[in-house]
């Protein structure tokens, strides 16, 4: 069986940071991670999608940049659709459990 794609908030705030910076080094920078574990976080994800979800130019005079390709913005639209669903479920439960207590 095909292992389930790793992506949890920390991966979903890198894609977010590329996406906003147009860069992995910035955004690795911004989340306080080094560039290489940052690279090794997207390779893996993109290695277990089967798919690129970070579209790369390489440097030069002008500089690299990085940006999310169509898939990676798909990937971490239905992640912040998926986490919204869990605070609304979490909210939930924690009234079904507590609203009589508290």
């Amino acid at each position: 069986s095909r292992e389930k794609p790793f992506f949890d908030d920390k991966v979903a705030m890198l894609l977010a940071m590329v996406g906003e910076t147009g860069s992995v080094r910035k955004a690795c920078q911004r989340m306080q991670l080094s560039y290489s574990s940052g690279w090794n976080t997207i390779k893996a994800v993109e290695e277990q999608l089967g798919r690129q979800v970070i579209k790369r130019r390489q440097g030069g005079a002008k500089g690299g940049h990085s940006e999310l390709t169509p898939e990676g913005r798909e990937l971490l639209r239905l992640y912040q659709l998926f986490e919204s669903d869990v605070r609304d479920a979490v909210g939930g439960l924690y009234e079904k459990y507590f609203s009589g207590i508290l």
